[in-house]
């Protein structure tokens, strides 16, 4: 099998590709009557016919199911499922309202746009926005940590090298969000909470106060 922009290929009467949208996946559960959140592990053969020719549909058409189930046999079964597989991702998964809110939300997309993308494509693209946004709350924990080492150094009351930021806080990822080893590392991909940082900070500076 081979990727390219979310195509999978697969062979039937000829070599094919599937390639499933957002829009596609609405179709398939309208077809079925179901989510496929509610698919579970068990999957009927109905559904990977269903599922087959709604990936196929693309660049057919006109295809149906009843001609896709004349080539789906229990000698190719596995390759089928396998194929449906890589070509879905994570599909079980996704929550529609999960995926409206980091498409619109997050990704900042329009409707026709988010259900345009396959699936792979909204994968990555979530993935790297969540890595941004991971590696700029890092930066901005750095330098919180920084104003808070002044201002605690400042009072006196941590000797003449004061605070080191490090002490306070460690980058925890790169500049292309690979988390970054280290003794302090938190580990993890976590986003920064803003509530908790700012809490943090006015201890800090209340305690500075304080003083």
């Amino acid at each position: 099998m081979t990727k390219e922009r979310g195509l999978v290929k697969i062979n039937l009467d000829k070599e094919r590709h599937l390639k499933f949208t957002l829009n596609t996946l609405i179709e398939v559960e309208e077809s079925l009557g179901y989510s496929l959140a509610d698919m579970g592990d068990k999957v009927s053969i109905k559904a990977i016919r269903t599922l087959l020719t709604a990936g196929l549909r693309h660049e057919d058409k006109g295809i149906t199911e009843e001609f896709v189930g004349e080539f789906i046999s229990m000698d190719n079964m596995a390759e089928v499922q396998d194929a449906l597989g890589a070509a879905m991702g994570g599909t079980k998964k996704l929550k529609w309202e999960e995926v409206k809110k980091f498409g619109y939300g997050l990704l900042g997309l329009l409707p026709e746009q988010l259900y345009s993308l396959t699936l792979m494509e909204y994968q990555d693209m979530v993935y790297a926005k969540t890595t941004q946004q991971a590696v700029e709350d890092d930066k901005e924990m750095e330098r919180t940590a920084w104003l808070a080492s002044l201002l605690m150094s400042a009072t006196g009351n941590y000797g003449k090298k004061g605070i080191d930021p490090k002490k306070l806080y460690t980058r925890q990822f790169d500049s292309m969000g690979n988390l970054l080893e280290s003794e302090q590392s938190q580990g993890g991909f976590t986003p920064i909470d803003k509530e908790i940082k700012d809490k943090k900070l006015s201890e800090l500076i209340a305690k500075f106060n304080k003083n």
